[in-house]
C-alpha cells in the first residue's frame, strides 16, 4: 500500500492482507464415488472473485455459487477419506475438513461362472469402486493386468486359473474392500476313462478325458475309495489326467472325480479288477482219503496272490 499527496508518493511501502478464508462445515460429508452431486462449504472470508476447492489432492473444482461465507461446488469422482480445502484470492484456507467417499459395495457379477482354464472377462457392477483399485478374487488380489477397464461403477477383469464354488469376488479401493459375491468354477466333464478294468496289483494307468479337470493341487481321483495316485508316472492337466490304480478287488467300482469342491454332473463309469485265472495246481493228484496240501500259481509265477488249499 503507497499514499500520494500531491503528486507526491510515499518512499515506503505498507503491506495489507486479507485474512485467509476458513472454513467451518461441509455439507454432505460423505457420498458416492462416482461423484457428480452438490457440496456445501460454508466458514469465512471466502471472497467475491471466484474461488476453488481442492479435493483432495489433485482436484481443482471451480464453485457453482459464491458468497463471502457460502459456497457450491461439485464433487469429483474419488474414493477413500479425502481433505477439503478452499482457495481465494491467492490464499488457501488456514483449515481443511474431511470428507469420505462411500465404501465399494458390488451389486452384480456377470458371468458368475466360467471354465477352470480362466481367462473369463467378468463384469462387475456397483458403486464406490473409486478411480482405482483391484480385484480380490478368493482371498487373492489379482494383479493389475488381468482388470482390463475400471471406473467407479463398473469393473471388468478376466478370470484367474482356479476350480470350485463359492470363489467371493471383491473390490478393494484404498484399503475399504467391497462387499462379494460368488464366482464359480464349471463343474469337470468326463468324456472318457480308459481302461475301465486292471489287474488286482494296481499300477494300471487310467486316462481321463474331458474338460474343467483344474489343477493336481485341486483334484483327487478315488477308486473304491482309494486313491488313483497321479504321480505314480501319471499326469494332471485341464483336458486329462493319468493316475495308476490302487491295488484292489472287485467289479463295478465306483470312480469319484472331485475338483475343487466340485463333482462332474455325471459320474465317471465303473471300474473293475480283474477276475482271478488258475493256471498251475501243484500237485493235481493226490489219494482218495483227501488231505492234500495243493498250491495254486496265477499265470505260472508265485505272487502274494497265491494261496494255499488243504483239499478234502
Amino acid at each position: 500500500m503507497t499514499i500520494t499527496v500531491v503528486q507526491q508518493v510515499t518512499t515506503g511501502a505498507f503491506f495489507y492482507s486479507y485474512d485467509a478464508p476458513r472454513l467451518y462445515t461441509i455439507s454432505p460429508a460423505n457420498g458416492p464415488s462416482q461423484g457428480g452431486y452438490l457440496v456445501t462449504l460454508t466458514g469465512l472470508n471466502f471472497g467475491v472473485a471466484t474461488a476453488y476447492v481442492l479435493p483432495g489432492s489433485s482436484s481443482i473444482v471451480g464453485s457453482n455459487t459464491q458468497n463471502d461465507s457460502y459456497l457450491v461446488f461439485t464433487m469429483p469422482s474419488g474414493s477413500g477419506l479425502i481433505s477439503v480445502s478452499l482457495v481465494a484470492n491467492q490464499q488457501t484456507s488456514n483449515n481443511t475438513l474431511p470428507f469420505s467417499y462411500d465404501p465399494p459395495v458390488i451389486t452384480a457379477l456377470s458371468p458368475s461362472t466360467g471354465p477352470t482354464a480362466g481367462g473369463t472377462s467378468v463384469t462387475v457392477t456397483g458403486n464406490g469402486f473409486g478411480v482405482s483399485g483391484n480385484v480380490r478374487f478368493a482371498g487373492v488380489d489379482l494383479a493389475t493386468s488381468v482388470i482390463t477397464s475400471y471406473s467407479p461403477s463398473q469393473v471388468i477383469f478376466n478370470s484367474p486359473l482356479g476350480e470350485g464354488n463359492n470363489n467371493a469376488v471383491a473390490i478393494v479401493s484404498l484399503s475399504k474392500v467391497s462387499s462379494t459375491l460368488p464366482f464359480n468354477y464349471t463343474p469337470p466333464y468326463i468324456a472318457s476313462m480308459v481302461p475301465a478294468n486292471g489287474p488286482p496289483a494296481g499300477g494300471t494307468a487310467i486316462t481321463f478325458t474331458g474338460t474343467n479337470f483344474g489343477r493336481l493341487a485341486a483334484g483327487q481321483i478315488l477308486i473304491n475309495g482309494a486313491l488313483c495316485d497321479p504321480s505314480q508316472g501319471g499326469s494332471w492337466g485341464d483336458t486329462i489326467v493319468v493316475c495308476a490304480s490302487p491295488a484292489g478287488m472287485g467289479q463295478r467300482l465306483n470312480v469319484t472325480f472331485t475338483v475343487g469342491n466340485q463333482g462332474p454332473l455325471v459320474p465317471p463309469p465303473y471300474f473293475s479288477y480283474d477276475k482271478p485265472t488258475i493256471a498251475i495246481m501243484l500237485p493235481n493228484s493226490g489219494p482218495a482219503a483227501g488231505g492234500n496240501l495243493s498250491i495254486l500259481f496265477s499265470g505260472g509265477k508265485k505272487t502274494n496272490k497265491d494261496f494255499l488249499s488243504n483239499c478234502e
